[in-house]
């Protein structure tokens, strides 16, 4: 009797390490994977995209409510090696497309695009820079070295709830932020607004919001290393 015991006690033993072991891999697996799902959705983000396309369209097609139509929009994401970032850096820059030319920025952010083993998907960061640091990297994608110069100390992130996660899906990804999580003041007011996107960005999309915006990548888009078809789909762009 009491080698049996020994016995069992070492088989229960010895599947607690397997299954130990087993996690630990796991694990490792799953942080392989969701680094290289970072890296294929800051590949696919990276680039020069509009909404002209659709917002003329819209526009003609006169079906949708004036306030709801998407206004044209230019936007630029370049890459940033940024040394304080937990994952891939990506300066984004925002224009209002007036004439068929792109108008003054309206929007600068560092976007942080990291691995998240624990919530098992990707996230991204969102942070600000001050109004000096504004002017100063206006048109960063040419040089993103100044982007990546500016401390961490100096950027203020969005209220938490802000951030994107994302799935990957397909040859693309899908990306959500939950509908009331993210709550930040309007800009130059104390109105409050709550901001709930629906994303999609990968190789082919389909507009899944009725008023989304899908923007696509610029044919004449100058730096871009963008080389698959992208959309991107939301109701609030940060």
């Amino acid at each position: 009797m009491a080698v049996y015991s020994i016995g069992m006690r070492n088989r229960a033993a010895k599947i607690m390490f397997l299954g130990a072991l087993a996690g630990v891999f796991g694990a490792g697996a799953l942080a392989d994977t969701l680094s290289r799902d970072a890296e294929q959705l800051a590949r696919l983000w990276e680039g020069e995209f509009d909404n002209s396309r659709q917002a003329r369209q819209l526009a003609a097609e006169n079906r949708i409510p004036l306030k709801h139509r998407p206004t044209e929009r230019l936007y630029i994401y370049k890459r940033v090696q940024h040394p304080e970032l937990r994952g891939i850096g990506l300066y984004a820059q925002q224009h209002y497309i007036i004439n068929g030319k792109a108008g003054p920025a309206y929007r600068q952010r560092l976007y942080d695009i990291y691995p998240d083993a624990g919530r098992k998907e990707v996230v991204t960061a969102i942070y600000q820079f001050t109004p000096d640091d504004e002017k100063r990297l206006l048109d960063a994608q040419r040089n993103p070295a100044l982007a990546a110069a500016v401390p961490r100390a100096r950027l203020s992130t969005l209220p938490a709830g802000c951030e994107i996660f994302w799935k990957a899906r397909g040859r693309g990804f899908v990306g959500y932020q939950r509908e009331g999580d993210c709550v930040m003041d309007f800009p130059r007011s104390k109105t409050k607004m709550k901001l709930a996107d629906d994303l999609t960005l990968g190789a082919a999309v389909t507009p899944r919001s009725r008023y989304g915006a899908a923007v696509l990548p610029r044919a004449n888009a100058r730096p871009t290393s963008a080389s698959a078809a992208t959309s991107w789909v939301t109701s609030a762009a940060c």
